[in-house]
């Protein structure tokens, strides 16, 4: 249990004052750790940054509820990443403390670029907050990928999901889109687990439907978050996941120099446009098609934990479906989501996105067709 009692105090302790997600709050960690250099899931832990014996004394004979107590002289946006990195740790921890796992350990392998052999990477929208289109598709093909999709089409099918369990469902249905989100009603609010909808999120039903396509790829996520490495890691469909900023470096490392592409690439399989909004606050109850089965009055958006813990805590009984995601802004407000810009230039990014996406000239072949996913189930196992 000691994994629900460290959420639970990071909860309480963090997101009360819940910020804007972004690469800033990196510069709050207590110096001894942020000179790392490679952030580790042990620094976060408090592994011996309280010094040996007196560490070991301060903990006592439950050491995560003393090292609760040790985390209020850290930022509270630094316990964001912890939360998010906690769930993937991948070692037994003994009364020493943890062993050091890198954040690049979290994953299943570590990819090796250039890539040799065949691969598939799919791309979550908000990708366009971090990094330029349709630039960034030439750029993973420079690095090894020889498929880019993005996860609209997956999102197409999981709507359609959504609006069959909500045409049906009498009672609140919460939105399983966003692990984080799954993990905080697991851990703090158990008596929601039976209305967490039991359909699969976006990247998995991509991975489904990328599986049939392509066999013999290895399939990678590209993440705002590192949630999703979690996902990834416990789904037999995701070989890998790498987030934004974990990209950004490989890209600097094989010297990857988008303004020198020129070429007008678009994702080769499953295009979907109207679905590109997924990554905004509402994303997915504002593309469900729900007006013939659900008023607005019936339909409550909460973006941050600290929000989804105020409906939680006290509930309205008229809403029947809750699309909620952790984050603040939702995914392009991401731990992994580097940007100079607030949560509302981003979300215009993407909608100038959705706009051009309209536009585009793309060919029946690359289109998302529902026939693509026939057979598929798109409901949790």
């Amino acid at each position: 249990m000691f994994k629900q009692t460290l959420l639970n105090t990071i909860f309480d302790y963090n997101f009360e004052k819940s910020c804007p997600g972004s690469s800033a709050w990196i510069e709050h960690l207590p110096s001894n750790v942020r000179n790392q250099g490679s952030l580790t899931v042990n620094l976060l832990l408090g592994v011996k940054t309280a010094g040996g014996r007196r560490f070991k004394s301060c903990l006592g004979h439950n050491p995560f509820q003393g090292y609760a107590k040790m985390s209020k002289c850290c930022h509270l946006r630094a316990f964001s990443c912890a939360l998010n990195l906690l769930n993937a740790r991948t070692s037994r921890l003994s009364r020493s403390g943890a062993q050091k796992i890198k954040i690049e350990k979290m994953v299943k392998k570590k990819l090796k670029f250039p890539l040799k052999g065949k691969y598939l990477v799919m791309l979550a929208p908000s990708f366009v907050v971090c990094f330029p289109y349709p630039e960034i598709i030439l750029a993973l093909k420079k690095i090894g990928f020889d498929k880019v999709v993005e996860l609209t089409f997956g999102a197409k099918m999981v709507n359609r999901e959504y609006h069959s369990l909500l045409e049906n469902s009498k009672e609140l249905v919460i939105s399983s889109v966003c692990p984080g989100v799954v993990e905080t009603i697991k851990s703090s609010f158990p008596r929601y687990k039976k209305n967490i909808a039991n359909i699969d999120s976006p990247m998995i039903a991509t991975a489904k439907i990328c599986k049939k396509t392509y066999p013999k790829h290895k399939i990678v996520f590209i993440s705002p978050c590192d949630f999703k490495k979690i996902e990834a890691k416990q789904s037999k469909y995701v070989d890998f996941a790498v987030n934004y900023k974990e990209l950004n470096e490989i890209f600097s490392e094989q010297k990857i120099d988008f303004s020198k592409f020129k070429s007008k690439e678009t994702f080769d399989r499953f295009y979907n446009d109207y679905t590109k909004v997924y990554p905004i606050s509402g994303g997915l109850s504002a593309t469900v098609h729900s007006k013939k089965i659900l008023n607005k009055k019936e339909i409550k958006v909460v973006d941050s934990v600290l929000n989804l813990k105020k409906f939680l805590k006290s509930p309205d009984k008229n809403i029947k479906f809750l699309d909620a995601t952790f984050c603040k802004g939702s995914c392009i407000g991401g731990p992994a989501v580097f940007s100079p810009l607030n949560i509302t230039q981003r979300k215009k990014k993407i909608l100038e996105y959705l706009e051009k996406s309209k536009h585009e000239n793309i060919s029946e072949s690359k289109k998302g067709v529902i026939s693509k996913a026939k057979g598929i189930s798109f409901i949790r196992r």
